[in-house]
């Protein structure tokens, strides 16, 4: 059964990864395509097909502002059902921003000319980039926060359900990265060298060696998460039977919430320097605006977080059985 499960696994990671190499390889050479636009970015994917709508004729343009305002208030929408429901943290109150971002970045991508100028540093395509980028940055944190929140709320054996899963989603994102998003950057580039350049064969030939060993580097990474993601679907069916001691508990407890801070606070300040920025307007000669998923710490807080609870768990349940013996 074992065997059976992980052969699931494995030919479901070996159908994505040859899925992401169908589609890097068939649209790396048109930047202009939809699918390409998607893989770099679902909110310039999203900006073109509205724009290609809205100049194909009235009705286009109808559908194209119902998407508009569906797609910009769906943070809005979401906000609304926690709040039904009693759910809504101080997380949430981001969603407001998010949805807000969300109009101004989709409706100036939709129409350049009036996009604002933010910088003495930036032009109309790099001032566009800075707002998708901004935004990218707060759907991040956001998701990021409310991902630490619901852990904390994980009970009984949920925990091992919610600690497989993680392993399961690190190497899904892992194989997308390695065979989809990289893989696509890295052809593009390698091809674009010969058409580019004014230099000689040779010097082709070494930057093409250069950007497959670069390849070849980065994503040494994702293979780590992935070898460790495995080891820890193998092992968690049997943690139900770990035992440990009070001190290591505390210890792992206290881990767990630096990283529980670390990532909270990380993701914030980046959302909060990336609006600070947009806000100084002409007075930045500085702009430097970044949207980063912190994907090994996220995994690891998440992790530790889990396991933490779930040690804590069955200590306590074997202090009980102590007792009643």
């Amino acid at each position: 059964m074992k065997n059976k499960g992980f052969f699931k696994l494995f030919l479901a990671l070996v159908i994505e990864a040859l899925s992401c190499i169908v589609i890097a390889v068939s649209n790396f050479k048109d930047a202009e395509s939809n699918l390409f636009y998607i893989l770099i970015s679902p909110v310039n994917g999203l900006i073109k097909l509205l724009r290609n709508m809205s100049l194909s004729g009235d009705v286009g343009n109808f559908f194209a502002i119902i998407i508009f305002v569906a797609v910009g208030l769906i943070p809005v929408v979401l906000m609304a059902v926690l709040i039904a429901k009693k759910k809504m943290g101080i997380e949430d109150s981001l969603l407001i921003v998010i949805s807000v971002m969300t109009f101004a970045t989709v409706y100036w991508g939709i129409n350049p000319s009036k996009l604002p100028e933010i910088s003495n540093v930036t032009d109309g395509v790099m001032g566009f980039s800075v707002f998708v980028t901004t935004l990218i940055s707060m759907i991040f944190a956001y998701i990021i926060i409310k991902i630490v929140r619901m852990i904390d709320g994980v009970k009984g054996d949920n925990i091992y359900s919610v600690l497989r899963g993680s392993c399961v989603a690190v190497m899904v994102i892992a194989v997308f990265e390695i065979f989809g998003m990289n893989l696509l950057q890295l052809l593009k580039v390698f091809f674009e060298q010969k058409a580019n350049s004014l230099n000689s064969t040779e010097a082709v030939i070494t930057t093409r060696g250069i950007l497959i060993m670069r390849y070849a580097v980065q994503q040494i990474s994702f293979i780590y998460l992935i070898v460790i993601a495995k080891i820890g679907w193998n092992v968690i069916p049997k943690m139900r039977e770990s035992v440990i001691n009070k001190e290591v508990v505390t210890h792992l407890m206290r881990l767990t919430a630096v990283s529980r801070i670390y990532l909270i606070f990380a993701v914030l300040a980046q959302v909060v320097l990336n609006l600070t920025q947009l806000a100084a307007g002409k007075n930045n000669n500085i702009m430097d605006i970044q949207a980063t998923f912190p994907l090994g710490t996220i995994i690891l807080a998440s992790i530790l977080l889990i396991l933490a609870r779930l040690i804590k768990e069955n200590t306590k349940l074997k202090k009980e059985n102590d007792l009643f013996i």
